[in-house]
């Protein structure tokens, strides 16, 4: 094979990867330092979630762009959960192949909440790790207690949408064993009128749908609050 083949394979290849891996470029590129709404240095919460359907009576459905078409979201409840992030998952393959679900919900958070939600208690007892399973599309949260002890935690995974870029900033900023508190509303995503996915509206659910679907109107990242 002539060295003029070689250089035009190469050529194809980084092509391919340039053209497969631009979305994602643009995506992390895009990011900015979020911008601070104000500051709270109250204690965070490690309560149950709040969780209210009541509250959102007569709210619409509404509409959001995913990027490449336009993804309606229909209101389940209000939403509320604060706690200690344990986890963060945003390995969702190649931005520009992904569905609907994967582009309007760019990262998903595992938040540990109750008295054993204990940076040091939670090092030592447990291993957590986050992925896609690319068989099913599912985002989901591995907590495996390493010690073999009756060690216990309460934790959800929760698939954000921020309400904006400044948002989408913050969520992205966030470091494990920061203190989260997350305000909005847990939402369905439909596609074509279709719902493609649902949103968990409990936290005892286990398996595939079992991640609450939520649309972020505010996070406070320990003391500093983004809106």
């Amino acid at each position: 094979m002539q060295w003029t083949t070689y250089i035009a394979l190469l050529i194809l290849i980084a092509g391919a990867s340039l053209f497969a891996t631009w979305d994602d470029i643009v995506f992390y590129k895009n990011l900015k330092k979020p911008t601070v709404s104000y500051e709270d240095t109250s204690p965070i919460d490690y309560g149950e979630p709040y969780q209210d359907a009541a509250a959102l009576y007569g709210t619409n459905s509404f509409t959001i762009y995913d990027g490449k078409k336009p993804v309606k979201l229909i209101p389940r409840a209000a939403y509320e959960v604060s706690g200690l992030l344990i986890g963060t998952n945003t390995n969702f393959g190649l931005r520009r192949f992904n569905w609907s679900f994967d582009r309007i919900a760019p990262i998903d958070y595992a938040i540990a909440w109750g008295e054993n939600a204990n940076k040091n208690f939670i090092k030592d007892n447990f291993t957590i790790a986050m992925e896609k399973d690319f068989s099913n599309g599912g985002r989901v949260v591995y907590v495996e207690n390493k010690n073999n002890s009756d060690a216990e935690i309460e934790y959800s995974i929760t698939h954000l949408i921020p309400r904006n870029k400044n948002i989408l900033n913050a969520i992205m900023s966030a470091k494990i064993y920061d203190e989260i508190y997350l305000t909005g509303i847990l939402v369905d995503i439909a596609n074509d009128n279709k719902v493609i996915n649902e949103t968990s509206l409990s936290r005892l659910d286990d398996g595939a749908g079992s991640g609450e679907i939520m649309y972020v109107s505010e996070i406070r990242i320990n003391d500093k609050v983004y809106d």
